[in-house]
C-alpha cells in the first residue's frame, strides 16, 4: 500500500515554503531600504530642491513654530506638509531643540537659487536646525517605502502567484527613480504607500464580494488624492470594479459608483479644508498647476526637437525606461500579453489602474519623471511576470537572466 504523505508533513512543508517567502521579502525590503538610506543627506547644506523647501519643510516648520494651519501655496496639497509638521513636532520635543523661524541669511544653493557672489542671498525665516530637519523628512520618506515594498507583494500575490510577486517588489525596490526621490522631501512615497493600500483593499473587494471593503477601496483612493493630486488617479481601480460588480444590476452598479466617488470626493475635500480659509489662492494655484502642466509647459516640456518630443511618446521612451531601467521596463511590457493570455482578470485590473492616469498625465507638455510615478508598482507587476516566467522556463539560466534584469 502506497501512501501520501501525512498532514503534518504537509502542514511542515507549507510552513517552511512560507518561511522562505517571508525571507524572501525581508531581503527584498532591507535592499531597498539600504538603497534609499545611502547618502541621505546629499547635497547638504548647501543644495536643497527648491521643492522641498519652499511647499514642505518651510511651512511644515512655520506649522510646528507659528502655528501657521494654512500654507502659503496650494500648489501641492497640504496633507503630506502637515505629516512632515508632525514628524518636526516630535524630533523637536524627543530632540529637546525648539524651531527658531528667526531671519537667517541664505547661503547660495539653499532652495536652489541661483548662486551669488559670496552665496549671500538675503534673509528668510528659516530654522538653525533647518539641515536636520530635512534628514528627518527624507528619513519619513524613505520609511514609507519598505511598506509600499510589502503593500506591492500583498498586492501583487493576490494578482500573479507569489513567486512573481516577489520578483515584483523587487522590481519596484530597486527602482532607480523611486530610490532617487525618496532622498528628496515629496509626497510621491506617501501617495504611492496609500494609493497600493487602495487597490490592495480593491482587489480583496472583488474576490470577496465586499462591497465595503470596496468603499474602504474608495477612501484610501481619496486618501491617496489628498496626499498628492496624482494619487486621486488610483480611483479609476475601485471605479472600474464598482462598474463591474458581479452579481449586481446596472442600477445597482451605478449606485455604488456614486456612493465611492461621493467618498473619494469627501476624503479629498477633507485633505483639501485649508483651502476654505484661502480659497483665492487655491483657485490660483490650480490654475497654475493646469497652466504649466497642460498649456504652457514648464521646466522640463516638450519644447525640444526629434521625434521623441511628443505626448505619450516621450514617456514611453524616456520616462518610464529610465524609472525602472531598461531590462525592467522591457520585461514589463512583455508582461502585459503574458498576463493577458494567463490571468485576463489580472490584466484588467492592472489596466484599470495605469490607463486613465497615462491617458490624462501623458496629454501634458510638462514630462517631469516624478510626475509618473503612480505607474511604477503595476509595470513592477507586469515585470515580475515576466521574470516568473523566465525561471519557470529555463530554471537556472531563467534564475541568471532575472538576476541580471533586477541588477541592471
Amino acid at each position: 500500500m502506497i501512501h501520501g504523505p501525512t498532514r503534518a508533513a504537509v502542514s511542515c512543508e507549507e510552513n517552511g515554503g512560507v518561511a522562505r517567502r517571508r525571507r524572501w521579502l525581508l531581503a527584498i525590503v532591507v535592499a531597498g531600504v539600504l538603497l534609499r538610506v545611502y547618502r541621505l543627506s546629499w547635497g547638504l547644506p548647501d543644495f536643497i530642491p527648491p521643492d522641498s523647501l519652499n511647499y514642505y519643510i518651510r511651512p511644515a516648520a512655520r506649522l510646528v513654530a507659528a502655528g501657521e494651519l494654512v500654507p502659503p501655496s496650494f500648489v501641492h496639497t497640504p496633507l503630506f506638509m502637515y505629516t512632515i509638521g508632525m514628524v518636526d513636532f516630535v524630533w523637536s520635543a524627543t530632540a529637546g531643540e525648539p524651531i527658531d523661524l528667526g531671519p537667517r541669511p541664505l547661503r547660495k544653493g539653499i532652495g536652489g537659487l541661483l548662486p551669488a557672489e559670496g552665496g549671500m542671498l538675503g534673509s528668510q525665516d528659516f530654522p538653525p536646525q533647518l539641515t536636520a530637519l530635512i534628514v528627518v523628512a527624507r528619513a519619513f520618506c524613505v520609511a514609507t517605502a519598505p511598506l509600499s515594498i510589502v503593500a506591492l507583494y500583498l498586492l501583487a500575490r493576490r494578482l500573479i502567484g507569489v513567486r512573481a510577486a516577489l520578483f515584483a517588489s523587487a522590481a519596484f525596490a530597486l527602482s532607480p527613480l523611486h530610490v532617487l526621490e525618496s532622498h528628496r522631501v515629496n509626497a510621491d512615497g506617501l501617495m504611492i504607500l496609500f494609493a497600493l493600500l487602495a487597490a490592495h483593499r480593491t482587489v480583496v473587494a472583488m474576490q470577496k464580494q465586499n462591497r465595503r471593503g470596496l468603499l474602504a477601496g474608495f477612501a484610501l483612493a481619496g486618501v491617496s488624492g489628498a496626499v498628492r493630486y496624482n494619487g486621486l488617479a488610483i480611483a479609476t481601480l475601485p471605479a472600474w470594479a464598482a462598474i463591474r460588480w458581479p452579481g449586481a444590476s446596472g442600477g445597482e452598479r451605478f449606485r455604488l459608483l456614486v456612493l465611492g466617488s461621493s467618498i473619494v470626493a469627501a476624503v479629498l475635500a477633507i485633505g483639501l479644508l485649508p483651502a476654505v480659509f484661502d480659497w483665492q489662492r487655491f483657485q490660483s494655484s490650480v490654475a497654475a498647476l493646469f497652466s504649466v502642466g497642460f498649456v504652457a509647459g514648464g521646466n522640463l516640456d516638450l519644447s525640444g526637437e526629434g521625434w521623441v518630443y511628443h505626448r505619450y511618446v516621450y514617456q514611453l521612451v524616456a520616462t518610464l525606461p529610465y524609472s525602472l531601467g531598461w531590462p525592467v521596463y522591457l520585461c514589463s511590457l512583455i508582461g502585459f500579453p503574458i498576463l493577458a493570455r494567463s490571468r485576463p482578470a489580472a490584466t484588467a485590473i492592472v489596466l484599470a489602474a495605469i490607463v486613465p492616469f497615462f491617458l490624462v498625465q501623458g496629454a501634458g507638455l510638462t514630462v517631469e519623471h516624478r510626475y509618473y510615478q503612480l505607474l511604477l508598482p503595476f509595470l513592477a507587476v507586469t515585470a515580475g511576470v515576466t521574470l516568473n516566467a523566465l525561471v519557470t522556463r529555463w530554471k537556472s539560466l531563467g534564475i541568471a537572466a532575472a538576476c541580471a534584469v533586477l541588477a541592471y
